[in-house]
């Protein structure tokens, strides 16, 4: 059995509420949006006409890009078969709750990044950068433009983080290689797209924060239907204790 409906411990909300919240204040203090270290990291990818020379870079347009994405949409299709196949075969019902939680929380946290990115002011690199007198100008901010932020691509190796919340309470060995497997993918397809301007990578960062706020939400309902089912539960047990004397 993987995730299931029993309470979390008190560490485990610990680390990650306070890690939660101390990630968003350091990327708000030390990693701003369209900030200096934003332009730092971007700026080996920009020639000197304010080009982003590998823009159409075939390898980060068609593998780094589609392909990793349609290999993701493969990973979601086949958990979709184990979940359905769970009520039909009894030798899948150990898939139903991974696979579930799985489903739900990278529709939330991929759903919710691109509503975020719809309302955004933020504009792309490759809007915003300029060459005034031979030196790279950063833009503030373009009327015109934005809908970039967060990190939308990344956003889909990033909701692969559900998988180490899915297994952290039966097989937390096998969640932690989840959660660095995850990280490494979203990372790698969201400097993929530094690459070619489409975003900064505090866009990136802020996708992770997305997807982990996403799971301590869905998390946080777990315990709380766990708690309702204690709650209703305890009535009856009691009832039939005083049945049976």
């Amino acid at each position: 059995m993987a995730i299931t409906a029993t309470q979390y411990s008190k560490t485990f909300w610990l680390f990650n509420t306070a890690g939660l919240l101390a990630y968003a204040l350091l990327l708000i203090q030390f990693f701003p949006v369209n900030g200096v270290l934003d332009h730092w990291l971007i700026a080996p990818w920009v020639d000197s006409t304010g080009r982003f020379f590998e823009r159409d870079n075939w390898w980060l347009t068609h593998i780094a890009h589609h392909g990793v994405k349609n290999v993701i949409i493969g990973l979601i299709v086949i958990l979709l078969i184990q979940f359905i196949g769970s009520f039909y075969r009894a030798g899948w019902r150990h898939y139903r709750l991974p696979s579930g939680y799985v489903l739900i929380s990278a529709l939330c946290t991929t759903t919710l990044v691109g509503l975020l990115k719809s309302q955004s002011g933020h504009a792309c690199p490759w809007s915003l950068v300029q060459v005034q007198q031979h030196h790279l100008v950063w833009l503030d901010h373009l009327s015109k433009a934005g809908h970039c932020f967060p990190g939308g691509h990344a956003s889909a190796g990033f909701a692969l983080i559900a998988l180490f919340f899915a297994y952290w309470q039966s097989q937390p060995h096998k969640a932690r290689y989840y959660l660095l497997a995850a990280l490494l993918l979203g990372f790698a397809m969201g400097w993929g797209q530094m690459m070619r301007g489409a975003h900064f990578l505090s866009h990136n960062l802020w996708t992770l924060w997305v997807a982990w706020a996403v799971n301590l939400g869905l998390c946080a309902i777990i315990q709380m239907y766990a708690w309702y089912a204690q709650q209703r539960q305890n009535p009856q047990l009691i009832g039939q204790a005083h049945l049976n004397h």
